[in-house]
């Protein structure tokens, strides 16, 4: 089994209905990834691209997705939600 230091990174909405870049900037080394929403509002998830109200990964209340295994997306993430500091975090290796 795989292991190694995973980099914790916490954000919140700053500007609502606005697509945020993330600390998770692009990463081509990336074996990981983990993005929750951890407010009580719904975020949109965008990686590789800023998400809009119709397209990216809608993540409702303390959910979250997981890539490992044989598909890792390397690209930047970007959150969007309706409501000013809605939270998130992102685990990566």
């Amino acid at each position: 089994m795989p292991s190694g230091a995973l980099t914790t990174r916490f954000g919140s909405i700053t500007t609502a209905n606005t697509a945020q870049l993330t600390s998770a900037v692009t990463n081509t080394s990336r074996k990981y990834l983990l993005v929750q929403n951890i407010a009580t509002s719904t975020v949109t998830i965008g990686i590789g691209f800023a998400p809009t109200t119709t397209q990216g990964i809608q993540l409702t209340a303390g959910a979250g997705i997981t890539f490992e295994s044989s598909y890792i997306p390397t690209g930047a993430v970007w959150v969007l939600s309706s409501v000013t500091a809605s939270n998130y975090t992102i685990l990566e290796a």
